[in-house]
C-alpha cells in the first residue's frame, strides 16, 4: 500500500511497537495499545531528559493504535478478528534483527518499507538522488578525516564515483 502523506515520527515507536506485540501475542488490542502508548511515553520523557530538552506535552494516549496500524501498512503485523494484533512472519524477522541488535539490517529493512509506504517521503528521497545524492553522511569526530574516510561515508550514494567526490571535497577544504 502506498500513503500519500507522511508524517516524521521517531522509528523507536516502531521498535516498540514490534516488541510489545512480540511480547504480548495474546493480549488484546486495548491493551497492547495501552503498553505501546505507555511505552512511547516514557521513551518521549527518558529521551527529552538525555538532550536535555522540555518535557513534552502530549499524553501519548492514542499512539499505540496508530504505531500498531502502520506495522500493519509495512506487513510486519496482522490484526487478529476481535483481538489484538500479531506480528507476521517480516514482523518476526524484524524484531528478531532488533533483539539481536542487528543495527545495520534493521535500520536498512525500517528504510525500505518507509519508502515503499509513504510516497512523499519517496518523493523526497528520488528529488535529492536526482540532484546528485544524500550528503549527509555521519562523520566521527574523534577520527582523522582523510580522503579514504569521507569516500568510504558517501560510497553507499555515490557507489564508484565515491572516490571521486571525496576529492572533491577535499579540493573545497
Amino acid at each position: 500500500m502506498n500513503i500519500s502523506s507522511f508524517n516524521v515520527t521517531d522509528v523507536g515507536f516502531h521498535y516498540i511497537g514490534l516488541r510489545v506485540l512480540g511480547a504480548m501475542p495474546e493480549a488484546s488490542r486495548e491493551e497492547q495499545n495501552a503498553t505501546i502508548s505507555r511505552s512511547v511515553l516514557k521513551y518521549v520523557r527518558d529521551k527529552a531528559l538525555r538532550l536535555m530538552l522540555p518535557e513534552p506535552k502530549g499524553t501519548y494516549d492514542t499512539v499505540g493504535e496508530k504505531i500498531c496500524q502502520e506495522l500493519v501498512h509495512f506487513n510486519f503485523a496482522d490484526s487478529k478478528r476481535g483481538r489484538g494484533y500479531e506480528l507476521t512472519p517480516e514482523g518476526k524477522e524484524a524484531l528478531h534483527l532488533l533483539n539481536d541488535k542487528k543495527h545495520l539490517e534493521i535500520r536498512r529493512r525500517m528504510a525500505l518499507v518507509h519508502l515503499k509506504t509513504y510516497a512523499n517521503l519517496q518523493a523526497i528521497v528520488h528529488c535529492h538522488i536526482a540532484r546528485n545524492g544524500i550528503l549527509s553522511p555521519a562523520v566521527e569526530a574523534t577520527r582523522p578525516i582523510d580522503a579514504a574516510y569521507v569516500a568510504a561515508l558517501l560510497r553507499p550514494t555515490f557507489g564508484s564515483a565515491a572516490e571521486s567526490a571525496a576529492d572533491l571535497h577535499r579540493a573545497e577544504v
